[in-house]
């Protein structure tokens, strides 16, 4: 190994001998029979040059293998994440690994990067060591859920804090909730319910709603209308109050009813009552009183009683 050699041979077509030139010797093998035969062939470069030829070696195949995440802070936007995998020591750390998801591109995209401490399965593009990204994480014994069951009807997604989307195809609802236990359910059957622990305010425009957990309801807009096919009951179990602040009109086409134990009805300038027939009833006492009174009819008008006093 390391000497040189001139190899020269005879020519195959003028059976004289010819030089082939001096050679280096890189590599020799040895070959012994049983019969204590000895033969070996070398390899060899031509003497002349400086640096002798060195094959690169091949890049190790990696094989697909899982980690545990270390950091998944990616300074450049790019949702990579770093791992440790196993046979790694101290606080020693792959550099910055792509994530593959469902959809990803400028500005849009499904952004789900698994936690620190979570297992991932690492792969590597060509079997390159230089290449690798993570196919997903994956469940352990550690690490479990309780979605499942054996009809495999829930399909969930749920973050750290307990935010979570449940879908069930067994019951065919969708349940939405926050880590507060702010929830929707639609039930499947028709049924939408909304819960709340403090407040629900639906907001259109200028028209809102708005329930607080206390048992007030506000409705605000410009113009509200309350429109029933038959029947609309308002009612309290202590005050109620209408106003307006111009006018205030209630009627009914058939008839319309104002009943309580003390009715007062107050014009503070005018009031005024008009029908075709028009009674006043008191079945104790009946009294109008006035500064001045004024009763007119433009035909008779009769005033009777057990006894009638004028001026009395």
């Amino acid at each position: 190994m390391g000497a040189t050699v001139d190899v020269s041979g005879s020519n195959v077509f003028s059976a004289q001998t010819e030089g082939y030139g001096e050679y280096l010797i890189v590599g020799v093998s040895h070959f012994v029979d049983a019969m204590g035969n000895y033969d070996n062939n070398f390899t060899a470069v031509p003497g002349s040059i400086k640096v002798p030829p060195v094959e690169a070696p091949r890049e190790p195949n990696c094989e697909t293998q899982s980690a545990i995440v270390t950091d998944n802070n990616d300074f450049n936007g790019l949702g990579r994440i770093r791992v440790k995998f196993h046979w790694m020591n101290g606080s020693e750390k792959t550099p910055w690994i792509r994530v593959t998801t469902p959809h990803a591109g400028g500005g849009k995209g499904m952004f789900f990067i698994p936690e620190v401490g979570e297992e991932v399965i690492i792969g590597f593009e060509g079997d390159s060591a230089t290449k690798p990204y993570v196919i997903g994480a994956v469940y352990h014994g550690k690490a479990n859920n309780a979605f499942g069951n054996a009809g495999n009807d829930v399909k969930a997604l749920q973050s750290r804090s307990g935010n979570k989307v449940l879908l069930d195809d067994n019951a065919g609802s969708v349940f939405v909730e926050d880590m507060d236990g702010n929830s929707v359910l639609m039930d499947g059957a028709g049924n939408v319910t909304m819960k709340s622990n403090e407040s629900i305010t639906l907001t259109c425009g200028e028209s809102t709603l708005n329930m607080k957990k206390d048992g007030t309801i506000t409705v605000n807009g410009k113009n509200i209308y309350t429109i029933a096919k038959e029947d609309i009951v308002s009612s309290a179990t202590k005050n109620m109050a209408m106003v307006a602040d111009i006018d205030f009109l209630a009627s009914g086409k058939t008839t319309a009813t104002v009943s309580s134990k003390a009715t007062t009805v107050v014009g503070s300038n005018e009031m005024g009552l008009f029908s075709k027939k028009l009674e006043a009833v008191g079945s104790s006492t009946a009294s109008i009183n006035g500064g001045k009174i004024d009763m007119g009819a433009g035909g008779d008008v009769s005033v009777t009683g057990a006894i009638v006093k004028i001026n009395s």
